[in-house]
């Protein structure tokens, strides 16, 4: 493998809490045994300026979670991404060793989308209704309903 693997677009809603499973592999696409080892995942929004750092120190965000396959789990808080605005971000995941090595292991794009639960309905003024008459047209041959009041004779109620 040369350089670093390209994950398709994920795509996530502004103030939803965030992970992401990735697999560290070397550049023959082996899984690496994560020991010894820190990493930094960086995502930039739209602009370019960086938003998240998350590391593999306790409670950084990156969890280990198969040390000799390789698999890690990165987490965004929900308080994080509610003040993300929608667009693209970037992402880039660094791996280094004890020895000082460092390779990119990951990168890709990831699109924020607005949180319904974020969006005040808008109030469409548009002024008094206006009826329409509509003529009624019915083809020949339509079936014609006649409907016929049952003879009932009502109590009059007005009488105390």
């Amino acid at each position: 493998m040369s350089g670093p693997a390209v994950h398709k677009t994920l795509v996530y809603y502004c103030g939803d809490t965030i992970m992401i499973d990735v697999t560290c592999v070397d550049r023959a696409g082996r899984p690496i045994q994560l020991v010894d080892v820190d990493l930094l995942w960086l995502l930039d929004d739209p602009d370019g300026n960086n938003v998240v750092q998350a590391t593999s120190e306790p409670g950084g965000g990156i969890q280990i979670a198969d040390a000799n396959a390789g698999k890690i789990q990165i987490t965004v808080d929900k308080t994080v991404t509610s003040n993300f605005v929608p667009g693209f971000y970037q992402d880039q995941l660094k791996l280094t060793t004890l020895q000082g090595n460092r390779s990119t292991q990951l990168v890709g794009l990831l699109e924020f989308k607005p949180s319904l639960s974020n969006v005040s309905p808008q109030r469409l003024d548009i002024g008094e209704p206006t009826l329409i008459p509509i003529p009624a047209v019915f083809p020949l041959g339509a079936p014609v309903l006649e409907v016929q009041a049952p003879d009932v004779t009502l109590p009059d109620l007005t009488e105390n």
